[in-house]
């Protein structure tokens, strides 16, 4: 079986992974009935744009929960006026009030 982030799962005979492969197993994810591994992208397969984007997003997941990382990589590259965008650039430079409120301001409607 292959899930993808989101939930939908398929038969892993079923899909071609083209742009990532498969990595390491995820010890602290998996346990005795269920694995989970890594996706590692190719990054030859993604444009400059959207390597800047994926490498601040994982950056930012280790602020907060991952909506809100991609949320605010994308706010930080394509909106980079909006409140999003500064409180990102205000977290990357360790303002504890930007980090502690990561999640809300860029997940707010």
């Amino acid at each position: 079986m292959y899930c993808a982030h989101g939930g939908s799962c398929y038969p892993a005979d079923g899909v071609q992974l083209t742009n990532c492969r498969v990595g390491a197993l995820c010890k602290e994810c998996s346990d005795k009935d269920t694995r989970f591994y890594d996706v590692d992208i190719i990054r030859s397969k993604f444009s400059v744009a959207d390597l800047k984007t994926y490498d601040l997003a994982n950056r930012l997941e280790q602020l907060c929960a991952d909506p809100c990382a991609w949320a605010g990589a994308y706010s930080y590259f394509h909106k980079p006026r909006s409140v999003c965008a500064q409180n990102v650039r205000a977290a990357l430079e360790g303002d504890a009030n930007a980090i502690n409120t990561l999640g809300r301001v860029c997940m707010s409607k």
